[in-house]
């Protein structure tokens, strides 16, 4: 057996500013660090404790400490070790703009397919596009007519009003539940009230979880004169140098 479920006690996490600081102790000869259902970072305990440095994440996201064998220490037990499933991983956010084309009865639609599928096949969330018959198209629709309302049509006006800069259109928005890493299909449809849809072309949205945190951070030295710290660490892997 590769992985000691037994062996981390004592977990204490808190916030330094936009970090959180997970503490434990373990007599393991590692300790993993599983962020949101992935492996984040690993450890050699030091005094018989480690300390990872993570970003700040949603209450929401699961962090669970393994302790494994030095030479499995990049080996991901997630599955294996936890009964869990690794549910808890980043959210989709979709949102669209009304606009005047829309009819009080369209319905505003969200579909989602599964990871590595094809199609967004399963409806996620739907409602009215303007709720109880509400309905605008900004200042500028209510003022085409005398900006520019010619022979040939509405002026810039009454077009410019209806987009976003139109102060009557409004943001229609759904966010997911947390899903794992992978790729999902998304799909917005419109569908007026007999049911007919007019939808936008499928695109894939990848998630992912948070950097893995920088390690080894060591005190190099203390100016008490100064009260100035030095500090030094090895730099995420899944970060640019920003140096």
């Amino acid at each position: 057996m590769a992985y000691y479920s037994d062996q981390v006690s004592g977990v204490a996490v808190r916030t330094v500013g936009r970090r959180l600081i997970v503490r434990a102790e373990s007599p393991a000869p590692c300790v993993q660090c599983y962020l949101a259902g992935r492996l984040a970072a690993w450890q050699r305990p030091v005094g018989g404790a480690v300390e990872f440095v993570l970003p700040a994440v949603e209450d929401t996201e699961l962090i669970l400490l393994l302790g494994v064998d030095a030479a499995d220490a990049e080996t991901d037990y997630f599955a294996q070790a936890f009964p869990l499933p690794a549910d808890r991983g980043s959210r989709i956010e979709v949102y669209s703009y009304t606009r005047c084309g829309y009819l009080a009865t369209d319905t505003w639609r969200v579909y989602l397919g599964a990871d590595g599928s094809t199609g967004a096949d399963t409806l996620q969330f739907e409602r009215l596009i303007f709720p109880g018959g509400r309905h605008g198209g900004g200042w500028g629709a209510q003022c085409g007519h005398f900006w520019g309302f010619g022979p040939y049509g509405p002026g810039w006006g009454e077009h410019w009003g209806c987009d976003e800069w139109g102060f009557g259109c409004g943001k229609l928005c759904w966010t997911s539940p947390p899903k794992t890493v992978g790729d999902y299909p998304v799909r917005v449809a419109v569908a007026d009230q007999a049911g007919n849809e007019a939808s936008a072309a499928v695109q894939v949205v990848t998630v992912d979880t948070c950097p893995r945190p920088a390690t080894e951070l060591t005190v190099e030295s203390y100016a008490k004169a100064t009260d100035t710290l030095v500090l030094s660490w090895t730099p995420s892997p899944d970060l640019p140098d920003w140096n």
